[in-house]
């Protein structure tokens, strides 16, 4: 059977990036994909519309996953890899690296594409773009680069990207951690890959709320009923003021939040850390963060990036292509601020230039993007054992790490490209 070789580039420590294409991405508009509502997944398996809160799953409120962050570097021996790498790639009847250009010469490894295995796909993003997006939609690229055909559909909320995966109208995603791993947990076809970038929530709110207790009564915003970051907001206020009620409002995306805060419609609200920066320039001393997620459970992954279980199986190649790009990008980012920098400018072009900067050196000095793709053992069982205790996902029926996520082609991926 005739393969075809597609030689990943190894991102370099030194010297310039290339250039990232102009994003193509079809956008269908933040609305529920076609058929959604409410109805079973699986026998027992029941995603049901709330009345003022979006989607949410049986009785639960959400899982979360967590993740470990690992500080971002590059190991010994990279030439002596990419050498071994060009001679396998010459054996497989690929172009060597001396028919190659500077970038693909440069290599980590191949990733061998047999023919059965698709060239189209789509991966689907929760409605609102953020910095944590970037990545993803820059290995997308190269993967158009390399033939691919790609559609990347924005959706309304995580639940029903996920569930839009379970059902393979996305094969892959990337959203709010809970909801496929809820839904994995009930035997959903779909399977955790790696973290998309790390903890980056806050809770931000006006100066007269000092600590938990003070949020008793006072309008709170917050994604949506099943979201990560109302799930992490009521196990921070069990454990630490229980009791306290706040008023909660659904407000769909950070920058939504941060909005709403600046023109006074809500008192608190959990919003990313770039939004952080944005509020403290923006509110002119109104606001300070009440509780740094970010710091106090640095492990915790909010987001991940997840495929469905058919999909994964009959296209295992194309998977860990797709991996290895995104991993590629992440090391990069965790060099290089500048380069995130870039990437914000070319993906979020709204985004405010004199923001750019700040934004970047703090996700990458607080090391949002995970170049080993956060999904060891130890890392896994912390994020069950967290969320368990938190109530936010079952006791029973009791699950694992290989429960929730297909690691095997990850740690090909690092196989190849050396873990740092």
């Amino acid at each position: 059977m005739r393969r075809r070789v597609l030689r990943p580039r190894r991102v370099a420590r030194h010297g310039p990036r290339p250039s990232v294409p102009i994003l193509r991405r079809v956008v269908q508009g933040e609305t529920e994909p076609e058929g959604l509502g409410r109805r079973e997944l699986l026998p027992g398996v029941v995603l049901m519309k709330n009345r003022s809160c979006g989607f949410r799953a049986g009785p639960w409120v959400g899982l979360l996953l967590a993740f470990a962050l690992v500080a971002a570097g590059c190991g010994d021996g990279a030439g002596d890899a990419a050498g071994d790498d060009a001679a396998e790639t010459e054996a497989a009847g690929g172009d060597t690296a001396a028919d190659a250009d500077a970038d693909t010469a440069d290599s980590t490894g191949t990733i061998e594409i047999p023919d059965e295995e698709t060239r189209s796909f789509s991966f689907a993003h929760p409605s609102v773009p953020l910095i944590g997006h970037v990545a993803i939609h820059a290995a997308l690229d190269r993967m158009r680069e390399e033939g691919f055909e790609i559609e990347e559909p924005r959706i309304a909320e995580s639940e029903l990207v996920a569930e839009g995966v379970a059902r393979d109208e996305f094969q892959m995603a990337s959203a709010g951690a809970n909801s496929p791993i809820l839904l994995a947990q009930q035997d959903a076809p779909l399977r955790v890959l790696m973290q998309r970038n790390g903890n980056d929530w806050a809770l931000f709110g006006v100066t007269d709320i000092e600590d938990c207790e003070d949020l008793d009564g006072r309008d709170l915003a917050i994604h949506s009923e099943g979201g990560v970051s109302a799930a992490i907001i009521r196990h921070w206020i069990e454990e630490n003021c229980p009791g306290t009620e706040p008023r909660y409002l659904t407000i769909p995306g950070g920058p939504n939040r941060a909005q709403a805060m600046l023109a006074g419609q809500v008192e608190a609200a959990p919003v990313q850390l770039d939004q952080v920066l944005e509020l403290e320039a923006q509110g002119e001393g109104r606001f300070h963060v009440i509780s740094n997620y970010a710091q106090e459970i640095p492990v915790l992954m909010t987001y991940a990036i997840f495929g469905n279980s058919e999909f994964i199986e009959q296209n295992p190649n194309v998977v860990k292509l797709f991996l290895m790009r995104v991993i590629e990008e992440h090391r990069a980012i965790s060099e290089d601020s500048e380069y995130l920098g870039d990437l914000i400018r070319e993906y979020l072009p709204d985004y405010p230039e004199e923001q750019i900067e700040p934004a970047s050196e703090l996700y990458v000095e607080s090391d949002q993007f995970d170049p080993n793709g956060g999904a060891s053992d130890e890392i896994l069982n912390f994020t069950i054992d967290f969320y368990q205790e938190a109530e936010v996902v079952e006791q029973e029926p009791a699950i694992t790490p290989d429960d929730i996520a297909a690691r095997g082609l990850l740690e090909e991926v690092l196989d190849i490209m050396g873990r740092v």
